[in-house]
């Protein structure tokens, strides 16, 4: 009887940086099953935790590792680091030492044993409709701001896309017949993960919007957003630029996901369900991360409440 080999390393043999390098290798590998789409965000978040402990054996890390990383997380807190950022940093590490007992290289007893740090409070900012976006769209509609990124702006609000669906939209995704943005096209089938793209009918204004922009494209360029002749990849700096001109230099490119999401909700009379399929998303998940709904939107319910009572007290005074 032929007894199967182990082929795990030795934990005393194999350094962390070792498991870091093989599980980067797999994430850059365009062949997986589920391909990567970020390695470059992976190598940077694992550069802060390869520093403190690449060197060491994975036997050496495991003997105290609970206590090695709870202490060192709360050096980072110390130093200023946001909640999310740290359990960011110790959840991919924890990603690879998992990936090294799939991958046999250690054995699961060897697994250190890492708690993540608690996370951060939710993050609820969202542009309010009543003060903030007039501010948003004046700072906006300004001869200093290029077309670019006032055509970006409106897309983020009015879509709900994130901003990498949108900046990677070309013009043969814009049916301008059927009126429909094919955001799903603008990505690869192989590619496509839970964070799905789904198309998005046109409205007039939308229609409108899109129609100038095709008109004044520069030829040379396939994608709607654009700018000289080429395509725009980081409007980082060009939309802050934009916040600040509002009075609104807090604001991050997502809350505008966060923001039409509960614009969506609240004109709807709450209407979760179709908040949700705006943003491409499970109701669950609009509910948790996304919909900051406006009090008003419940005021149904409390009257329907109140009118209940008043019978009930009329009553009770017809039975006295």
């Amino acid at each position: 009887m032929i007894m199967s080999q182990d082929t795990t390393m030795p934990t005393a043999a194999v350094t962390i940086n070792a498991l870091c390098d093989a599980y980067l290798k797999d994430r850059q590998n365009p062949f997986a099953e589920r391909k990567c789409k970020h390695p470059k965000s992976l190598a940077y978040h694992l550069k802060a935790t390869r520093d403190l402990w690449g060197h060491m054996s994975v036997s050496e890390f495991g003997a105290g590792s609970k206590a090695r990383v709870k202490a060192t997380c709360q050096e980072w807190r110390e130093q200023g680091l946001s909640p999310f950022t740290v359990r960011k940093r110790i959840s991919i590490l924890k990603t690879v030492f998992r990936h090294a007992v799939d991958e046999e290289l250690i054995g699961r007893a060897d697994e250190p044993v890492i708690k993540l740090p608690p996370n951060g409070q939710p993050r609820e900012r969202f542009v309010d409709d009543e003060s903030e976006l007039p501010a948003l769209l004046r700072a906006a509609d300004q001869s200093a701001t290029p077309d670019h990124l006032r055509l970006l702006l409106e897309l983020l609000l009015r879509t709900g896309q994130r901003r990498g669906a949108i900046l990677a939209l070309k013009w043969e995704n814009v049916d301008f017949d059927k009126r429909v943005i094919r955001f799903r096209d603008t990505e690869a089938a192989s590619e496509r993960s839970k964070k799905r793209r789904g198309d998005k009918p046109m409205d007039d204004g939308l229609f409108a919007l899109l129609q100038r922009a095709y008109e004044a494209r520069d030829e040379e360029c396939d994608y709607v957003i654009s700018w000289r002749g080429k395509r725009v990849t980081n409007p980082y700096h060009g939309l802050k630029a934009i916040y600040r001109r509002a009075g609104l230099a807090d604001l991050r490119t997502h809350y505008m996901r966060r923001s039409s999401a509960t614009y969506v909700n609240n004109e709807t009379g709450g209407d979760e369900q179709q908040a949700a399929n705006h943003i491409d998303d499970t109701v669950a998940t609009a509910r948790k991360h996304y919909i900051q709904p406006n009090p008003r939107v419940n005021l149904p319910s409390v009257e329907a409440v109140s009118r209940l009572m008043a019978r009930a007290r009329a009553a009770a005074r017809l039975t006295k």
